[in-house]
């Protein structure tokens, strides 16, 4: 979620007038607060971050990069175990639901993915990861033309 705040941030002026929230969601409530508290390891913010985001959007702290405020208070997190009902955290334009589907079984996969698919509008798009895929587990979602990974609802 911080990664999509930055990009955001650096386009704010496009974004101007823009309703934007960003949610993250995990089951672990030790996950969720590490995320809030937004602290990382010199590894950690090694991996693919181009080092003028990283002095623009963290601070050295001691053998840590935390991030800023501004961009921490983008993001809303939330526990919520994927299973559940979508509908409770709203509808939205997109979902980033990247390397989480590769821990379930088929039938519990087209479960989330239905659910997602219920939570987009038909111009929505979900992004799944590189080893994930909808295809054989739902028809409410079709490969986007020309975007590897990205998907929209079909009806």
């Amino acid at each position: 979620p911080y990664s999509i705040a930055m990009i955001l941030s650096e386009r704010a002026q496009e974004l101007a007038g823009w309703r934007i929230e960003i949610i993250g969601t995990d089951i672990s409530e030790m996950a969720l607060d590490r995320a809030r508290r937004g602290v990382y390891s010199q590894f950690e913010v090694q991996r693919g971050l181009p080092i003028q985001l990283l002095v623009r959007n963290f601070k050295k702290e001691d053998q840590h990069w935390v991030i800023n405020q501004n961009l921490r208070s983008m993001v809303d997190y939330r526990h919520f175990n994927l299973l559940g009902d979508l509908s409770s955290l709203g509808r939205f334009d997109i979902v980033f639901c990247r390397n989480v589907l590769i821990y379930f079984d088929p039938p519990t996969k087209t479960k989330i993915l239905d659910g997602i698919a219920r939570s987009l509008p038909g111009d929505g798009m979900l992004y799944l990861g590189g080893a994930e895929t909808v295809l054989g587990l739902t028809q409410k979602l079709a490969l986007a033309p020309n975007a590897r990974g990205v998907y929209t609802p079909t009806s």
